[in-house]
């Protein structure tokens, strides 16, 4: 397979609806997700929601790259930022999307609009709120230059990281 573009990064826990619904959102609107890796943690004593979701995916969207993984330790809110840490360091795509289960897309060829106006494009960070029935108080699902990561060394240092 094809190295990805865009990487969309999700931590979850016990969410499988919306978990599905927020991959849904995204797939259903990508112009190409031939150019999309879906990573998806869990923690260890989640696996039940892991093979669930696991079933659907591969009904649902058997041709679509998703990589799963197991994190040992069950953090705290405080701590999540460790575990985004984590996962960024599985992203292959030039651009990452932190999404959580409690945020969806909105906008049609996101991916098409991301490639065309940040292809190439170096340490510049876009901050997106995808609304849903929730009404989520901070942004949640940046869009981030994974560069601009990889010379910082991390997502995010502390838990401000899950406010953006």
């Amino acid at each position: 397979m094809k190295e990805p573009f865009i990487s969309l990064a999700m931590l979850t826990r016990e969410s499988l609806v919306p978990m599905i619904n927020v991959f849904k959102s995204f797939i259903d609107k990508a112009k190409n997700i031939e150019n999309v890796e879906c990573i998806v943690a869990f923690d260890a004593d989640d696996c039940l929601t892991m093979s669930q979701f696991q079933s659907h995916q591969q009904r649902a969207w058997p041709d679509i790259q998703f990589e799963y993984v197991i994190l040992e330790d069950r953090l705290p809110w405080e701590e999540l930022y460790k575990a985004w840490n984590k996962l960024y360091k599985r992203c292959k795509g030039e651009w990452i999307i932190f999404c959580s289960d409690d945020c969806s897309n909105l906008t049609e060829n996101w991916d098409e609009i991301i490639e065309r106006k940040y292809k190439g494009k170096f340490a510049h960070v876009k901050t997106v709120v995808h609304p849903t029935e929730m009404d989520h108080p901070d942004p949640i699902a940046p869009i981030t230059c994974k560069k601009f990561l990889d010379i910082i060394g991390y997502a995010g240092p502390n838990t401000h990281f899950d406010k953006w």
